[in-house]
């Protein structure tokens, strides 16, 4: 009982901060340039985020709510309210979660990673690397860091924790344990920041750098993202285990991969299905936009595929809840800011900024701005969160002190994947991770702040000189 009115008071506590956090912004409007109406739109769009930050309903109610309240109050039309239903960007996110649901439905994902762990899984840092080899072969194919992590690579780490526990026992193989949780965790950043169909933010960031000229294609986000991020993860076993050392020097764990595989047999017809459907989609992903076929026609025909096929069912379609929770809320997000770029308000924003940045030069500007765009998001739950209210304002300001526009999209793009490793709610798979690893909370957020100078010291200071050899700036 104690503990219902605890969380209904919390609850009540975020509700009222967010009711004065909207009348602030929706009835008092300041003297500038921005219409009021605008001002309006600006206060719904925040509050928004706001309350998907509090928890304070499901996402799609949210969503549902901000276009509601928008058209009824005729701050815009109800065509304008529902157009990014239509938005090609929300259908390539809405379909990715179908992309991964077959993936873990038939199996595929359990046996590629059994594969590697067969051939790596001798000794803890071959293990190490059998789940960073897991995670990059997976991430083109499965545009969600959650679906992914969370739903793929997890269950097969837990089954490894679980193995290792009764070998090695509980005392002796619980800091390993720890480790590969936090290290599967941490991986999954950086695998979200390597492509560009990994994470479903990241469609999110080529279209708002779209607002601002920024062209940003599938093989233009790995060719940046390649060098930083293969050595991140190349070093990253390494680093990881002087943040949570442990003393285990052998696991011998490929005769079990080697046994659950030839258990497995051999690859069932609706894994060859599977596999040819996804190597289908990545090829229109890759070489589609030489003849004109975008980035959400290769998973829509994969997802017509995979039914005729009778991959998926429709009632997998049905049952997909996330899927279509996300397609309600992110929709209204996205129409939000697309209408505050239109009606000039990151211009505005950028502009103030730009004023009272002064004279400081661009490249302090830009160490500056990554450094806050990073640890900002220890105020948020989810990384499209933080790019929807983040990322526009921020370009805006580095574009607007004269900064390469590719340079500054494409470094806040990496910013916004990687940071998500500071906290165990940063992310989907973070309270996954968080649980199964039995750390205390300081010990997760510890290992949070040292992989944050580890990202920041690769990307700010490999990435940028690799950025300048390919000629971003």
């Amino acid at each position: 009982m104690l503990s219902f009115f605890k969380k209904n008071n919390i609850l009540l506590l975020k509700s009222l901060t967010l009711l004065c956090l909207f009348s602030y912004f929706f009835f008092f409007h300041p003297q500038n340039e921005i219409d009021e109406k605008t001002w309006r739109l600006f206060a719904v769009f925040i509050c928004t985020i706001f309350a998907v930050i509090f928890e304070i309903a499901e996402s799609g109610i949210l969503g549902l709510t901000a276009i509601t309240f928008l058209s009824l109050f005729k701050i815009t039309t109800i065509s304008q309210a529902l157009s990014t239903y239509a938005n090609p960007i929300v259908w390539l996110i809405f379909t990715a979660f179908f992309m991964a649901r077959a993936i873990i439905k038939t199996g595929l994902g359990k046996r590629i990673a059994y594969f590697f762990l067969a051939h790596f899984g001798k000794g803890p840092l071959g293990l190490s690397y059998s789940i960073c080899l897991t995670e990059l072969f997976l991430a083109p194919f499965i545009p969600s860091n959650t679906a992914r992590g969370a739903g793929v690579v997890f269950p097969i780490v837990g089954s490894i924790a679980d193995n290792l526990e009764e070998n090695l026992g509980a005392k002796e193989g619980a800091a390993f344990i720890s480790y590969l949780h936090a290290l599967s965790f941490q991986v999954n950043m950086i695998t979200s920041a390597l492509f560009l169909t990994a994470m479903a933010g990241n469609p999110l960031v080529v279209a708002m750098a779209g607002k601002f000229g920024v062209e940003i294609t599938w093989m233009g986000w790995l060719k940046a993202a390649c060098v930083p991020g293969l050595i991140s993860l190349i070093l990253l076993p390494h680093f990881l285990r002087k943040v949570l050392p442990f003393h285990i020097k052998k696991t011998d764990l490929s005769s079990k991969a080697k046994t659950e595989l030839r258990e497995m047999g051999l690859f069932s017809l609706d894994e060859k299905k599977t596999l040819f459907i996804f190597f289908v989609v990545i090829g229109i992903w890759i070489f589609g936009p030489q003849y004109g076929i975008s980035a959400t026609e290769g998973p829509l025909l994969g997802i017509v595929l995979m039914l005729f096929g009778r991959v998926l069912t429709w009632n997998d379609i049905l049952n997909e809840k996330a899927a279509f929770n996300t397609f309600l809320w992110f929709a209204p997000l996205l129409m939000m800011a697309n209408l505050l770029w239109e009606q000039g308000m990151m211009d505005w924003f950028g502009k103030i900024c730009g004023e009272q940045l002064g004279d400081l030069q661009w490249q302090y500007l830009f160490i500056a701005m990554g450094l806050v765009y990073f640890f900002s998001h220890y105020f948020f739950a989810n990384t499209t969160g933080h790019i929807s209210s983040m990322y526009p304002p921020f370009l805006a300001i580095l574009v607007a002190k004269g900064i390469s526009p590719l340079l500054a999209a494409l470094s806040l793009a990496y910013f916004s994947s990687l940071s998500a490793c500071l906290t165990h709610y940063g992310t989907g798979t973070a309270p996954v991770y968080f649980a199964a690893s039995k750390q205390k909370l300081s010990t997760w957020f510890k290992t949070g702040l040292a992989m944050s100078l580890y990202h920041l010291a690769i990307f700010g200071v490999i990435g940028v000189y690799w950025w300048k050899i390919i000629g971003l700036y």
